[in-house]
């Protein structure tokens, strides 16, 4: 072996070992042991029903399917799969699988019935559309049953609502604000952007899977409309619409004239599926009668005047640093080391963004500008829900700071989970923001399974929200 390839590879595996060592103390200081990081499987997978098919049916089929995967399917708390999430309210339908469960491969996946999302996610909408999590709304002196259904009672009602999701993909939540308005009969207008074609056409799949395709979404059409409807006992239910936009977040509706870049419409799509029936792929003259339209779809975004019209809830789940899934860092981190086996030393650091000053800094601008953008197109007397995947607080707490301190008319809504610390949700270090640590989380330091209760470590992937309402000052 000649030098040159021997002092490559010493090389490369002094910057191995250099990076993992930050990225070891990065996790250190979020709470986050390397045992977590490196040795333990995940212990929970999460899915949420889908609301358009029988629950009792769909779990009843889950357990088959978890006994399927694997005889022992017991917790220690004696408890059997699916376990229902108990710090969400349970109308939100969100259950616990076996960490290494094959979701693709289960039939309620496959056929619509549930959908594969991180709990974590659905506290995002949970706070966005009704004030379950408010501290004024939760502390009042009376104790909030988790398991009961109490989403009616709590949601934030107004007719024809406006909901924005400034960077959308891979869909999953906008499905989560469908659902979640279609049970509570609130005729809707719901949009999702991002900046990316491939992950927007993700989100076209998702959505055309579990609101629009009459085998998977659960739903039924009425024949001769041009609106997607649900028709339960003969009643008729609200209108949702969906469009999905291809823009950048930080710019997008910044006047009329900017590209609107409009690539699903759900209305669009139900006249589709009306005209072509139950067909999968859509030949070519389809593609172009879908394509002429969605380009004939009004921009309902101005009024006759060109004002612009506002937002009455907007989602910023803003691209970070993803260090909050240990999963997908593990992934990537076994990806790079690959990389690295294979002499490709062109790419970048694994932990570049959380380690590289001017790499964060741009990110953090990038931050602040979904952030802003998405506080100018909310209307006064909104709310605006401001979350991410990573631990980091410059990502977080910062930003929300930083919003707070630009705009006067920004204010903290506080948030709570009726949840024990140990669970791994505790607030951040900005009052009335919600932190939620990744993985169980080991009391008193032990390491062994007893010292973690099963149904206390039901919170998915690493996360923060922060819900910040528009004052009318």
């Amino acid at each position: 072996m000649a030098d040159s390839t021997i002092a490559a590879e010493v090389e490369i595996n002094r910057k191995r070992k250099e990076e993992w060592s930050l990225l070891l103390d990065y996790y250190r200081r979020q709470g986050v042991s390397e045992e977590q990081l490196l040795e333990r499987q995940c212990r929970h997978r999460f899915i949420r029903l889908n609301p358009r098919f029988d629950a009792r049916e769909t779990l009843e089929l889950l357990q088959k399917e978890c006994r399927n995967h694997n005889q022992v399917i017991k917790t220690i708390a004696n408890e059997e799969y699916p376990m229902l999430v108990p710090w969400l309210d349970a109308a939100w339908g969100f259950y616990a699988l076996p960490g290494d469960f094959g979701l693709a491969q289960s039939s309620c996946f496959r056929s619509g019935r549930v959908y594969g999302q991180d709990v974590s996610s659905g506290a995002a909408v949970a706070a966005l559309l009704t004030n379950q999590l408010d501290i004024e709304q939760t502390c009042q002196g009376i104790r909030v049953d988790r398991t009961a259904t109490t989403q009616q009672s709590s949601c934030i009602s107004k007719p024809n609502l406006r909901v924005l999701d400034l960077c959308c993909a891979p869909g999953l939540k906008l499905c989560a604000m469908a659902d979640y308005l279609r049970t509570n009969n609130t005729a809707s207008q719901l949009i999702g952007v991002d900046i990316s074609e491939g992950r927007t056409n993700i989100c076209v799949r998702v959505i055309q899977k579990y609101q629009i395709d009459l085998e998977t979404s659960g739903q039924q059409l009425s024949v001769g409309s041009s609106s997607e409807t649900d028709t339960v006992d003969g009643n008729t239910k609200s209108d949702i619409c969906i469009q999905l936009c291809c823009n950048d977040g930080t710019t997008y509706l910044q006047d009329e004239a900017a590209a609107y870049n409009l690539v699903f419409d759900s209305q669009v799509a139900a006249e589709e599926l009306l005209h072509c029936g139950k067909r999968k792929r859509m030949n070519k003259s389809a593609k172009a009668r879908q394509a002429k339209l969605l380009r004939e779809q009004k921009n309902l975004h101005f009024d006759n005047d060109k004002n612009l019209l506002l937002f009455d809830r907007v989602l910023v789940d803003a691209e970070c640093s993803t260090d909050g899934s240990i999963k997908h860092m593990q992934k990537r981190f076994s990806k790079k080391q690959h990389q690295d086996q294979s002499n490709n030393h062109r790419r970048g650091s694994l932990i570049a963004s959380l380690t590289d000053k001017a790499e964060l800094e741009a990110l953090i601008a990038l931050q602040k500008g979904l952030a802003a953008n998405g506080f100018r197109l909310l209307a006064p007397g909104g709310s605006m829900v401001y979350s991410t995947c990573s631990l980091s607080e410059q990502q977080n707490e910062g930003i929300v700071r930083w919003l707070l301190e630009t705009y006067g008319n920004a204010k903290l809504v506080p948030i709570i989970i009726d949840a024990s610390p140990s669970n791994g949700i505790r607030q951040g270090s900005l009052s009335g923001t919600l932190r939620f640590l990744p993985g169980p989380q080991a009391t008193n330091g032990a390491d062994d399974e007893s010292s973690v209760s099963m149904t206390n470590s039901l919170v998915g992937g690493g996360f923060f929200l922060a819900k910040i309402a528009k004052t009318n000052a």
